[in-house]
């Protein structure tokens, strides 16, 4: 929960946090049973239930999320980032690195 308006917080932590990738995560991005190439889902948490996340990948924007914050990318072998910015500003990036599909 946040803090009271009259309490100090002595370690601010952020209103969003990865579940998936975490930090220097290296990616397989799966192969349906069809020969396709499917999609790895990231996960985010944030402290609002009913915030609005948008998502970029590598600086681009790939989308948005309200509520459940997963989204299911396959992005190209080698390293990227993800940057999440809320509808407040407040934003997390994790780097991860996909190192081919399976």
């Amino acid at each position: 929960p946040p803090y009271r308006k009259d309490c100090l917080a002595l370690n601010k932590s952020s209103v969003m946090e990865f579940i998936y990738p975490k930090k220097s995560t290296q990616i397989y991005v799966p192969v349906e049973f069809n020969g396709k190439t499917g999609k790895s889902v990231f996960e985010v948490a944030h402290r609002s239930s009913n915030a609005v996340i948008y998502w970029h990948l590598d600086d681009t924007y790939i989308g948005s999320t309200k509520g459940i914050h997963q989204m299911g990318l396959s992005p190209e072998p080698g390293q990227h980032s993800l940057t999440l910015v809320d509808e407040a500003g407040e934003s997390i990036s994790q780097k991860f690195e996909i190192i081919g599909k399976k």
